[in-house]
């Protein structure tokens, strides 16, 4: 038998859930619509989604675009060959997506609700993931100021340059 506390611990625990997943949300969109509304100068559609730039030293655009999708397992600064400049590497993901297969054996029909669980979760991450990146990509204003940005972060350089000092914060 379950006890009260338990019963009231899987509510609380279902509720901050919710809560937290809808935070989520909701800040991702609050960025969006903040770096579309108050960016002075956006970019077009054609440097976003054509525009390549390998400063990377490989002569191999195959291995640069794989080794792109390592942004998550790279050190930052690391000095690159053919320049000798140090180019900070971006390093965020949403991250969490899998969570409901971590939790399987909590729910009542685990075998139906678990695999639509973590669809529905790599979904909404996917949607929200690309729709963030490419907010980010139409207002970059200054190209060279992300990629040497002294704050460590392009991510950081991107909303100084969109939203001001006070904005960024």
């Amino acid at each position: 038998m379950l006890s009260r506390r338990q019963v009231f611990a899987v509510r609380v625990f279902d509720a901050a859930t919710k809560l937290a997943a809808g935070l989520s949300i909701v800040a991702i969109l609050a960025i969006i619509i903040a770096l579309s509304v108050v960016t002075p100068v956006h970019r077009d559609a054609k440097f976003v989604f054509t525009h390549y730039e390998n400063s990377t030293g490989w002569s191999s655009t195959g291995l640069v675009v794989l080794l792109g999708l390592l942004q998550s397992v790279q050190a930052n600064h690391i000095p690159l060959a053919t320049t000798h400049r140090k180019h900070n590497r971006s390093s965020f993901t949403i991250i969490g997506y899998d969570a409901a297969a971590h939790l399987c054996e909590e729910c009542a029909d685990a075998a139906s609700l678990a695999p639509l669980a973590v669809f529905w979760g790599v979904a909404i991450s996917a949607v929200a993931g690309f729709a963030f990146i490419l907010a980010l990509l139409f207002n970059i204003s200054d190209l060279d100021g992300v990629l040497t940005t002294v704050t460590g972060s392009p991510l950081m350089q991107i909303f100084l340059d969109s939203l001001g000092l006070s904005g960024a914060t």
